[in-house]
């Protein structure tokens, strides 16, 4: 379980930190923040293939799964902070509740994506 929660651990840092030098980024060079999401659906995915090779794929999809709910909220905090533009849209309650919940979904299943890929890899080892 230690390890599983390095995983998670290193996962949640490497996407805030993404999220930080993402949003400086967009700011600076002036491009879509919206595009680095590409980006995150990758660490999701690697944090999910690395819980996978550890642990399985049921560990993968939650690896995914907390390193989205980090994501969807100190990561859009930081976003927020930092990022070129404000939201759109005024950040109630259920737009939050709403944007966790799809984050952490898709977040999953790009987890649980990555499992599979190391539930393979561990089967033609």
């Amino acid at each position: 379980m230690k390890t599983f929660a390095m995983i998670v651990f290193v996962g949640i840092l490497t996407v805030l930190l993404f999220d930080t030098l993402g949003s400086l980024a967009a700011k600076a060079l002036g491009f879509p923040y919206p595009l680095l999401m590409v980006g995150s659906v990758f660490i999701y995915a690697l944090v999910g293939f690395a819980a996978g090779m550890r642990g399985g794929v049921a560990l993968a999809l939650l690896a995914g799964a907390l390193t989205g709910l980090a994501d969807s909220t100190l990561g859009w905090y930081i976003s927020l902070r930092l990022g070129p533009a404000q939201p759109a849209l005024e950040a109630t309650i259920p737009l939050i509740l709403m944007t966790v919940i799809v984050v952490m979904g898709l977040a999953a299943v790009f987890g649980l994506l990555g499992g599979l890929i190391a539930k393979l890899v561990r089967v033609k080892a």
